[in-house]
């Protein structure tokens, strides 16, 4: 028969097998949630472009939603991607920085707003990954190719900046300067990416 003392050593023991049990287990859960977390947070960025893309190209009869912004404002693009939410005047300005008419201006009225999400005037759309800043680049910019538009966003991680590139352009290894997503080390984030998402919509 064991005595106390043995009891209570038996005891101790199945303690410490169990709390070792559990630090194991710990080990190859919290990657595997964070992994998940990080994926589901690329997923989500990369349906928040999407859905910035179609608010401006979607034509009339799109399996993708209403009619955008080019569509419905005389195949015009928007300078910034706030114009989405926030009525035009004659003073903003289309992607190729020339000033909206007032045919414009009526057709954003009456067709707008072009986007459910919320977009802040010089601030842009924040995203799990990093900020979609407000302005929509023209062909005019150096990492836009001709009749594309781009969106850029900053601070991207390089892991989250690679697996986007893989979610969006479908290639592996992920390829930084090719395709539609691509990415390249911002001057001010030696750790991070900035980077562009480029989708065509010529006559911006």
């Amino acid at each position: 028969m064991l005595t106390p003392g043995e009891r209570r050593g038996i005891a101790l023991i199945a303690v410490v097998v169990t709390l070792a049990l559990i630090a194991a287990a710990a080990a190859v859960v919290v990657p595997v949630l964070a992994g998940h977390e990080q994926m589901q947070n690329v997923t989500e960025t990369r349906e928040i472009l999407q859905s910035l893309e179609y608010s401006i190209t979607n034509g009339i009869g799109s399996a993708n939603g209403a009619p955008g912004f080019r569509t419905s404002i005389g195949s015009k693009v928007p300078g910034r991607l706030s114009q989405l939410v926030v009525q035009i005047t004659s003073s903003d300005r289309r992607c190729t920085g020339q000033k909206y008419g007032g045919g414009d201006v009526g057709n954003w009225t009456n067709n707008g707003p072009f986007s459910g999400l919320y977009i802040t005037v010089g601030g842009g759309v924040q995203t799990p990954i990093g900020v979609i800043q407000d302005t929509v680049l023209p062909t005019s910019n150096a990492k836009v190719p001709s009749g594309d538009i781009g969106f850029v966003m900053d601070s991207v991680t390089a892991d989250d900046a690679q697996l986007l590139d893989l979610l969006v352009d479908g290639t592996s290894p992920p390829d930084s300067a090719s395709g539609r997503l691509l990415y390249d080390v911002s001057p001010s984030w030696p750790a991070r990416r900035v980077v562009y998402y480029l989708t065509a919509a010529a006559g911006c």
